[in-house]
């Protein structure tokens, strides 16, 4: 109840990661909100960061229905995805699963001569461990389907270039936010050593803001978001474009 709606939108809730591992809840929102609300946040919000990798797109889509009165995968299609052409889905439709590259496993290469490190996780970080299961979960249409906002939008790179491209457009009739939402978007929330990621990250409200120009590019205003993977994808108001990779063979990142 001491959650406001800036800490839930910059990781700062403390509610990192679900409780249940069962994936079919997974793709009940419903069922999904209901007991994220029941959890007891691992930090005191607002104190600290902490990467909500799985749990920040149940928690954002909650806000969205409770406002708008649909699901964030339906919200974003009917309002930004159809409007402007943009090739990404939060929830695959039957039609585009033709599409899909099925995700490959990355390699662990280990040197035989180099002794393993024993890393002491943090609590957070124990927090998300197979919370976003296997890949031969994901890999399935069940999976694809299924509505989870932060872990399973299906898209391509010139789809997520262009949805940043609108964010920070030349051409502002084109734009497809405010200059005040986008100002608010960008403004830093917090920074500081992340409790789960265990790097320095300066959050924006759901972007990850540009740092000693080493993430984004050169720029420090850029602001965007990295992935699962390797993926990533930014926007640059001084240059005025979308940027975005994404591949489906896994790298250890």
């Amino acid at each position: 109840e001491d959650i406001t709606v800036g800490m839930l939108m910059s990781h700062q809730a403390g509610i990192c990661s679900p409780e249940t591992r069962n994936v079919d809840d997974y793709y009940n929102q419903n069922l999904m909100a209901e007991k994220l609300a029941g959890m007891t946040p691992i930090w005191e919000p607002g104190t600290a960061s902490g990467y909500h990798s799985m749990t920040f797109g149940w928690l954002t889509s909650e806000l969205i229905l409770r406002v708008t009165g649909k699901s964030l995968g339906t919200f974003f299609r009917e309002e930004v995805g159809d409007q402007h052409e943009i090739d990404f889905f939060i929830g695959l439709p039957e039609s585009e699963d033709h599409r899909v590259a099925e995700l490959v496993p990355f390699e662990i290469v280990r040197n035989e001569n180099s002794e393993q490190q024993k890393i002491e996780l943090t609590e957070a970080q124990k927090s998300q461990r197979n919370s976003a299961g296997t890949l031969d979960i994901q890999n399935t249409k069940a999976w694809r389907q299924a509505e989870i906002p932060s872990a399973n939008g299906q898209g391509n790179a010139g789809g997520l270039a262009k949805f940043y491209s609108l964010i920070v457009p030349e051409d502002n009739s084109i734009k497809l936010l405010k200059d005040d939402t986008v100002n608010q978007m960008t403004t830093m929330q917090i920074e500081g050593r992340d409790l789960v990621l265990a790097v320095q990250v300066r959050w924006g409200v759901g972007f990850i803001l540009n740092k000693h120009k080493v993430i984004y590019g050169p720029v420090e205003s850029a602001f965007g978001h990295s992935g699962y993977g390797g993926s990533c994808a930014f926007g640059d108001p001084e240059n005025k474009i979308g940027v975005s990779y994404v591949m489906n063979r896994m790298l250890d990142n």
